[in-house]
């Protein structure tokens, strides 16, 4: 027979360990996530209550995510093109070759005129005539006299190629309304020697333009070869 004061002992000695177990329940998530005494109860975060007792604190859910907003578009930028293709549109609009070849010059001047004859220059520099010439669109030059007369303002592109005489120190000029351009020269070494020269030139309407023999010099025509060919024509107009 138990008496009354162990009876009340033993219930307050379960009331400690029951405290206890909660407590420790509480402490360990595996508890809850495995459905040990609580029932099964949502693991969480560990809160404390206006009672200063913790117990687990269910989280909200995450708020949907709101579409970004997009700026303004940016300035349209240029579109880069390489040197190669501007250097190529430049040379399609002049357009030399479809100007010289195939009758298709649309009457632009161009010239090449041909000595045959020798040349020398013993009193002082003098004008190289010609032959003839083997192309002169638009006529504008004048083989017996050896001159250019611009009719078409532009870029003109001239070019002469001499033979000198044997033994001789040569030059021939480039001349742009009396003024010298450029010039091919050669010293007297034994033998003959082909030279050559050209330039690049803008031209106004009644500008002259011829080849000029420098005092001394001498220009071997023989063996049925051109002493001097002498070339010219329009690149571009202006």
């Amino acid at each position: 027979e138990v008496s009354l004061p162990t009876v009340l002992l033993l219930l307050c000695v379960g009331c400690a360990v029951g405290k206890e177990l909660k407590c420790v329940c509480e402490e360990d998530e595996r508890i809850y996530r495995h459905g040990g005494r609580t029932g099964g109860r949502p693991s969480g975060p560990l809160g404390v209550r206006t009672d200063g007792k913790r117990e687990r604190v269910l989280g909200k859910p995450d708020d949907a995510a709101q579409p970004a907003d997009h700026g303004s578009p940016g300035v349209r930028g240029k579109k880069l093109r390489s040197s190669g293709w501007r250097v190529a549109r430049k040379a399609h609009k002049i357009g030399v070759v479809g100007q010289l070849v195939g009758g298709r010059n649309n009457g632009l001047p161009a010239f090449t005129a041909v000595r045959s004859a020798d040349l020398a220059a013993m009193d002082g520099n003098i004008v190289i005539t010609f032959d003839r010439t083997t192309t002169n669109v638009a006529q504008d030059f004048d083989a017996p006299t050896g001159v250019f007369v611009c009719q078409v303002s532009g870029v003109y592109y001239f070019t002469f190629g001499m033979r000198k005489a044997e033994g001789t120190d040569t030059a021939v000029y480039l001349m742009h309304n009396g003024e010298p351009v450029a010039m091919a020269h050669s010293t007297g070494r034994a033998g003959t020697e082909t030279l050559g020269q050209s330039a690049v030139i803008v031209l106004q309407a009644k500008d002259r333009v011829h080849t000029e023999l420098r005092i001394g010099s001498a220009l071997d025509g023989r063996r049925n070869e051109p002493a001097i060919v002498f070339s010219g024509f329009l690149i571009q107009r202006k």
